[in-house]
């Protein structure tokens, strides 16, 4: 299995992935919970993740085009221009 690749012997007696080891992280708190409402947990864990990285695309997006507009109008500024007559 690609999973024991770097670690040949199980850890607990079970081999895990990395996905699996995050949906356990997740559900840690909220183990006790019913099955639906184990869902609707999970559910909102992972829209709130989508979320969260469109937001910060999304700041990103604003702050990288400010930027290098800023950049792209000094190096105009700053250019020096060869008339070839």
């Amino acid at each position: 299995m690609w999973c024991r690749y770097l670690f040949p012997i199980p850890r607990f007696d079970i081999t895990t992935s990395n996905s699996v080891e995050i949906l356990f992280s997740t559900l840690r708190n909220c183990q006790h919970y019913p099955a639906l409402d184990l869902l609707l947990h999970l559910e909102t864990y992972i829209l709130s993740k989508c979320f969260e990285q469109w937001n910060k695309s999304q700041q990103m997006k604003n702050v990288i085009k400010d930027s290098t507009i800023a950049k792209i109008n000094q190096q105009s500024v700053e250019a020096v221009y060869y008339h070839i007559q």
